[in-house]
């Protein structure tokens, strides 16, 4: 974490480049125990919101958001998925959508944030270079689900139609 930031920087220059709780919090503890605590304490805003309605608002939100963001901040490699900027993008919009409920504006950002989504999992699977993809046959062939029962299985006991015949990477 302190890679990118110089030793002798002030709080506020090493909030500007890069914003994290972790700032305030290693002043006087080790890091690993800085980690826990934000962690925690996005557990349990996050348990609080899931259990009480009342916990459903923008302040729970946003601190939601800053706990996640603040670990996203420093987690470097092991956080710069797709799914880690769609928990950060979702996070915000639950800010949003909190604040102003009865609006349409907001259900409108996550309309967009779904498509979004759809079409930047169909590009990371064009960039993997598979040629399934390329070629748009990845999905002729039905995949079986987890539990597969005698409805779904063609006539001929072949399983031909349900299994996919190939695989890619």
């Amino acid at each position: 974490m302190d890679s990118k930031v110089p030793a002798e920087a002030t709080l506020a220059e090493k909030m500007k480049t890069m914003p994290t709780l972790l700032w305030l919090l290693r002043l006087d503890m080790p890091t690993e125990t800085a980690l826990d605590l934000v962690a925690l304490l996005g557990a349990v805003a996050s348990a609080a919101a899931a259990l009480s309605r009342s916990a459903c608002n923008v302040v729970v939100f946003a601190i939601i958001w800053v706990c996640y963001f603040s670990l996203y901040q420093v987690g470097q490699t092991f956080l710069w998925f797709q799914w880690d900027i769609l928990l950060l993008e979702s996070g915000f919009l639950c800010t949003v959508v909190a604040l102003a409920p009865k609006f349409n504006t907001p259900l409108g950002l996550v309309r967009l944030l779904l498509f979004k989504l759809c079409v930047l999992s169909g590009v990371v699977k064009l960039q993997s270079r598979c040629p399934t993809w390329w070629n748009l046959t990845a999905l002729n062939c039905a995949s079986p689900p987890a539990l597969p029962t005698t409805r779904i299985l063609p006539r001929n006991g072949s399983c031909e139609r349900v299994w996919p015949r190939r695989t890619c990477c």
